[in-house]
């Protein structure tokens, strides 16, 4: 029932309007047939809505209504009912229109207690971290960043003196702790100790009254693990998530968008897909897609101009990477770092299918001899015509983007050594094969160059430091593993090298595939658990943040990838993701128009 409602948005907007003063005369409307409407549409009972019977609606109701005041007292209840569908903005506007209809002098049948608790929770909306959590879920944080840091600041204030503005308020707490946490303050999860008592308090109440947003926030927090042994975090996490996921089995989710976001964010296990949402929800999406239009024509002409769309035997997945660097590379000035990462994307792809299907032995080294010269044109010693195209598409691409070559041939290095592996039949140590197979990956070529189109400043000191080695190294290890786990079953077929494979075969016969992927997956976590914790440190860092947020976004593109397949091989759901945000227009009901701000 609740699903098909569709929300009008005259009345409301029609009463802010009714309010504006005229130019010339002060105590006059503006609009005055605004103002007509209003005395024409009112409900019997004193309301303004769609729909007067609807019983999830009476927020809607109360936003439009000040006119009659026994409605706002008989009907003051739902503002704490959490099954109440509440227009945009209702637990800031709605106190506020409150404050502003009592210094107007109109006597309103509300208790004073009643009044301060409304505009406290309105004074955490504001002062707190909704906010902020919303302008990065849009994607605009970067224009308030003085603002967002200001809150940020005064909320870490509050944290270390365990301001009961804070730890009064359970979504409140979960939501600072995740975003100070993200924001590279250093806060610790013992400080949620007390959140446990939540558990018992959310099992004991049926799931009609249960405050499920709440629960999400929680659940949120709880995937903020930054340490090997953090008990509070650990037990958060089983708790919040087998609730939600009960809650979706049986259905007891009426808000459609709240389910929704507990299906992406439980469920799905796809950063990528919140980046997703994201975009969605951006104001001037429409207009973005034909940025990302021109953008995808350029790159094509790229791939004309260096001959690469001439290599049959490759995988050519431009649109694919396209749509990963939009994903957390959107902003408009950031269309040189989309190049990059697309463009260095697409290149290690084709050299991976080169290194592991086409090239013969003595191509794979005419290659390598190639770049370790870096002569360029003067280059003469060629050996065929795919090993020509291969080294100039490199060579000119990374002269192009000023960068150095040295790191594509680590990578390359390091995938002639697979080749070796495999064509010989040699068995690697685990330690030896996760070493090679990371730099494979061909990330340290990827994040570093695109890193330099980012804004902050990358000097050598920085590069060369141990943290983003190490960064680098946790990246390389989670894509690659995340990869193996995927693909191991066609890569023992192709008789190609694969980590589950060694894993058992250096068991001796001691651990079934199963029970590898298992290890493989505890050592993937490890290498996420230690990331997130380089991204999230300030203190006696040398990597600019905006890079350390590359790194996590490139872990986050692994999940996305390999979260069910091997998105690249055989794209299913990354082909209409990429389609749905480079092509596809967005047409919303009025509901969601109004959900995501995009109505006047």
């Amino acid at each position: 029932m609740f699903d098909e409602v569709r929300l009008s948005v005259s009345s409301y907007d029609t009463a802010w309007v009714a309010m504006v003063p005229s130019w010339n005369v002060s105590d006059e409307p503006c609009f005055p047939q605004c103002l007509g409407w209003i005395l024409e549409n009112q409900h019997p009972d004193g309301s303004w809505c769609l729909d007067p019977t609807h019983p999830s609606l009476v927020k809607d109701s109360l936003s439009s209504t000040l006119a009659c005041l026994d409605f706002i007292g008989s009907n003051n209840w739902a503002t704490y009912d959490e099954h109440q569908y509440s227009p945009v903005g209702f637990d800031i506007l709605y106190p506020g229109m409150l404050i502003s209809a009592s210094e107007l002098g109109l006597n309103l049948p509300l208790d004073t207690s009643t009044i301060n608790s409304m505009l406290r929770e309105r004074d955490l909306m504001v002062k707190r971290l909704c906010m902020v959590d919303r302008l990065e879920r849009l994607g605009v944080h970067r224009y308030f960043r003085h603002e967002i840091e200001s809150v940020l600041d005064e909320t870490y204030r509050c944290w270390v003196q365990r301001s009961e503005e804070i730890f009064s308020n359970t979504a409140c707490c979960a939501m600072a702790f995740r975003l100070l946490r993200k924001n590279e303050f250093e806060i610790s999860s013992d400080d949620l100790a007390e959140l446990e008592e939540q558990e018992k308090f959310f099992k004991s109440i049926s799931p009609v009254f249960r405050d499920t947003s709440t629960v999400l926030e929680l659940y949120r927090a709880s995937q903020m693990t930054v340490l090997e042994k953090e008990p509070n975090l650990e037990k958060l996490h089983g708790w919040t998530s087998s609730l939600l996921k009960h809650q979706l089995l049986n259905h007891t989710i009426k808000d459609q968008r709240l389910h929704n976001e507990i299906l992406t964010t439980v469920i799905r296990c796809s950063n990528m897909d919140d980046k997703i949402l994201r975009i969605f929800s951006i104001q001037d999406f429409n207009n973005c897609q034909a940025i990302h239009q021109k953008e995808l024509l350029q790159l094509e002409r790229w791939t004309k101009d260096t001959g690469l769309d001439r290599l049959e035997f490759a995988r050519k997945r431009l649109l694919h990477f396209y749509f990963s660097s939009v994903t957390f590379l959107y902003s408009a000035e950031l269309s040189d770092a989309r190049f990059s990462w697309t463009t260095n994307c697409f290149l290690l792809t084709i050299l991976d299918d080169f290194f592991d299907v086409e090239g013969s032995r003595e191509e794979l080294v005419n290659l390598i001899e190639l770049i370790e010269k870096w002569d360029g044109h003067l280059a003469t010693d060629i050996l065929s015509e795919n090993v020509g195209v291969l080294f100039y598409s490199l060579y000119n691409t990374v002269n192009e983007l000023a960068a150095k070559a040295f790191v594509w041939l680590n990578t390359l290095v390091c995938m002639m050594k697979e080749a070796e592996w495999s064509g010989d039949k040699l068995k690697p140590t685990m330690e030896e094969y996760v070493s090679a197979a990371t730099a494979s990956t061909g990330y340290e070529p990827i994040s570093l160059i695109t890193q330099y189109f980012l804004g902050p400043k990358l000097s050598e000191d920085v590069v060369s430091s141990a943290e983003y080695v190490t960064m680098y190294k946790h990246l390389g290890t989670i894509t690659r593993l995340r990869n193996d786990i995927e693909t191991f079953k066609r890569e023992a077929v192709q008789g190609k090298m694969n980590s589950v494979s060694l894993y058992v075969a250096q068991s001796q016969g001691k651990l079934t595939e199963e029970e590898a992927i298992t290890k493989i997956r505890e050592i993937v976590e490890c290498s996420r658990r230690e990331l997130r914790w380089m991204v999230t440190q300030r203190k006696n860092s040398l990597v600019p943040k905006a890079c350390k947020d590359l790194f996590w976004s490139g872990s986050n593109l692994a999940y996305y990838y390999y979260s069910s397949s091997d998105e690249l091989t055989s794209p299913s759901k990354l082909v209409n993701d990429a389609n749905s945000i480079v092509y596809q227009k967005i047409h919303l009901s009025p509901r969601e128009e109004e959900s995501n701000g995009l109505t006047a």
